[in-house]
């Protein structure tokens, strides 16, 4: 994957040591070897020889222990090659020699997940930084990020990760759906000697592979890469000097290195394309009949950048070639990401005028297939860091960067739109994301495919996506002691800090409750007991256990306290307090009605009309008796409003026995403090009828 990332971003670090030699060869026997070790690891940094140069620069620093350009060089040549813990050793050594080692430590420290120390690292460069606010923002995204890093990992039990058959001891990655199978990336070779080996990181060129059938892709077994380190097997004056970028072939001062794998069922993808070069990174259109790849320039003198071009099928070849008209020679095009329709290319270049070091730009089709302008994607997605493999499913796109607040490395992100101009881009969490490069995310259905270097070398790996929840258990009490059918409320905190309600539940004959939520989230129980009191508890759904596959998480328990329940509302004479108002009503007089109303109305339920009627009819010839109306309310609605809705009852019954008669009438309402039965917001209304009551007892003086 740093073969193009980091092809020319990285190449202007590369320190021209032996410039001036008078300053960094001792005056010893040893100088014009060390000359000539300095001269030949130049070399071979300036091709991009990463893997030859770590020999000689170790030679080096056996005879001079006192040039941090040469320690710098080490930790670049490490980097490129994934030893990211033997990068941070010569990092911190071209550090304390007062090299200008940028902002690699505290990367090198997240990659190797010392997040502290990535933090406090970061931390000193914020405070000795003059950049600018856009290198600032930066800086605080970082810091922001290695900070928090847990929060990363919240939606972790979303996704399952598994190895895959294509990968080898070697780079794999940059794949892509074609047909029935994978199309991707790899530097595999089952021949390496001076000329297949590539001098990067001791492995052949990059070509592009295809997968016909992902049937049993999948496996279990990972095979972790063990580095290894080249070695000169010849004297120094034996090396050829090195040539540029890609068409570097190894000196036979080196040793050579063939690694085991199985080549079926992977084949090459046979583009008709005639290039001793890296062919890399596809992207094909949803009817397969376009594709849009990555190569070398050709005859370039000096670096051979990269380019974007396109090719048709047509019988089941693909035909001529054509460069895309936005390559210019100065500069690097790569990573195309063509939308389903073919109307849309993303792609990433290091141009001038981007905001950070490799950007995302877009092209879009004319109605006459022409392409119009390029436009940076802006800063919606680019950051002052490197942006990088963008692709594109379900409308989103997905992309890789390592300038935002993250795990470390190349970390996946996703961009959202949240309304007509306003988008928010998303972290995808933990195991898609890791401390180490992770990109290029292929999407089909709830599964898909990301490559990652999170086992030593660059691999592809398959994912499934299934949105977990937690369910939450806790018990509510009263007064120490358990009492069943208390309504439980479950909120959680919207942008603003207030809460949303999102599912309400009646406590069981054990007093527990149970809610579904996601993992590792913040929410608030509210227990409401009939009288109107009420307790919070605020949670965190973490710490969870698997219980056969299930997850569950105990809460502590509520335990509603007070000395005394809250006075009901009473009408022109006295007020009184009951544990359950009907049922000490009930001990008192047999005389009495239950009638029901209709959802959200004062109106009574056609089923009682009758027994209603013939209540009123019996109220007409009373005299000097007293009528108790109690009058409630379903669960649906706030409290507030319910409590007004059962008032507005009561006293609508009590103005009819006012003016039917000349009896006393005495109201309560309780709302929804004291159902008969269970109530769930929002289901069942029309079911809920026996929780809209209004009983009229009549009591004779």
């Amino acid at each position: 994957m740093k073969r193009i990332l980091y092809t020319l971003l990285l190449l202007s670090n590369v320190t021209v040591i032996y410039a001036q030699p008078s300053e960094l060869i001792s005056k010893n026997k040893n100088k014009a070897l060390k000359e000539k070790l300095i001269k030949l690891a130049q070399e071979e940094m300036s091709g991009l020889n990463y893997a030859y140069a770590i020999p000689l620069y170790k030679d080096y620093i056996r005879l001079d222990k006192t040039n941090g350009e040469v320690y710098k060089n080490l930790g670049i040549a490490y980097y490129m090659n994934n030893q990211y813990d033997s990068s941070l050793k010569y990092y911190l050594k071209a550090a304390n020699l007062n090299s200008n080692t940028e902002n690699k430590i505290p990367e090198l420290y997240a990659m190797l997940e010392d997040y502290s120390s990535a933090v406090n690292e970061y931390k000193k460069l914020f405070k000795n930084s003059n950049s600018t606010i856009t290198r600032n923002l930066y800086l605080e995204q970082r810091i922001k990020g290695f900070s928090n890093i847990n929060s990363f990992k919240n939606d972790s039990l979303d996704y399952s990760i598994y190895n895959t058959i294509i990968n080898t001891p070697y780079d794999d990655y940059a794949q892509v759906m074609y047909k029935d199978g994978l199309v991707f990336e790899s530097n595999r070779s089952v021949k390496i000697n001076n000329k297949t080996e590539f001098g990067w990181d001791g492995a052949g060129f990059s070509k592009l592979y295809y997968l016909p059938n992902l049937t049993g892709i999948r496996t279990d077994s990972i095979q972790k890469v063990k580095w290894w380190e080249k070695k000169i097997v010849n004297a120094i004056d034996d090396l050829t000097k090195a040539t540029s970028n890609d068409n570097n072939t190894a000196s036979p001062l080196y040793d050579f290195r063939k690694l085991q794998f199985k080549t079926a069922p992977v084949v090459e993808f046979n583009l008709g394309l005639e290039h001793k070069f890296n062919q890399s990174t596809i992207t094909f259109t949803a009817d397969g009949s376009t594709a849009y790849f990555t190569k070398n320039q050709d005859n370039a003198k000096g670096l051979a950048q990269l380019e974007i071009w396109e090719t048709h099928l047509k019988d089941g070849k693909w035909g001529a070639m054509t460069k895309l008209f936005f390559n210019k020679n100065e500069y690097s095009y790569f990573h195309p990401c063509v939308t389903p329709n073919g109307k849309r290319l993303y792609y990433v270049s290091d141009e001038i005028g981007g905001i950070g070091g490799t950007d995302i730009y877009y092209v879009d089709k004319n109605e006459d297939g022409s392409w119009k302008s390029t436009t940076n994607a802006g800063q919606e997605i680019n950051t002052p860091g490197n942006e990088l493999y963008p692709t594109f499913y379900d409308n989103k796109l997905y992309f890789s960067s390592n300038g935002r607040a993250g795990l470390g490395g190349l970390d996946i992100y996703r961009l959202d739109k949240i309304s007509t101009n306003n988008f928010e881009v998303v972290h995808l969490p933990y195991p898609i994301n890791t401390s180490k490069d992770d990109f290029s995310l292929t999407i089909k259905g709830k599964s898909g495919f990301i490559s990652s270097n999170r086992y030593g070398s660059d691999d592809i790996l398959a994912f499934d996506y299934v949105l977990s929840s937690i369910a939450i258990k806790g018990q509510v009490f009263l007064n120490d002691t358990c009492s069943p059918h208390v309504k439980a409320v479950l909120f959680q905190n919207n942008s603003d800090g207030g809460l949303i309600a999102l599912d309400s539940a009646l406590t069981d004959a054990n007093c527990f409750y149970t809610f579904k939520v996601r993992p590792n989230k913040n929410y608030t129980v509210i227990a409401k007991y009939n009288d109107g009191r009420t307790k919070n508890l605020d949670l965190n759904s973490g710490g969870y256990l698997n219980k056969g596959g299930a997850y569950e998480k105990l809460v502590d328990l509520i335990n509603i306290n007070t000395p005394k329940p809250a006075e009901v509302i009473v009408e022109n004479v006295e007020k009184k307090s009951f544990k359950m108002i009907v049922d000490s009503l009930k001990a008192l007089t047999k005389n009495y009605a239950i009638l029901h109303h209709n959802f959200d109305r004062n109106s009574i339920a056609k089923v009682d009309a009758k027994k209603y009627q013939s209540l009123l009819n019996q109220i007409r010839k009373l005299k000097g008796a007293t009528v108790v109306i109690v009058s409630a309310a379903d669960c649906n609605g706030s409290d507030g409003y319910n409590e007004k809705l059962s008032l507005r009852r009561a006293m609508s019954l009590s103005k009819v026995v006012r003016k039917i008669s000349k009896n006393q009438t005495i109201i309560y309402n309780v709302g929804e403090r004291q159902l008969v039965a269970d109530c769930v917001v929002g289901q069942d209304k029309d079911g809920q009828v026996i929780n809209r009551y209004s009983y009229m007892f009549i009591m004779k003086k």
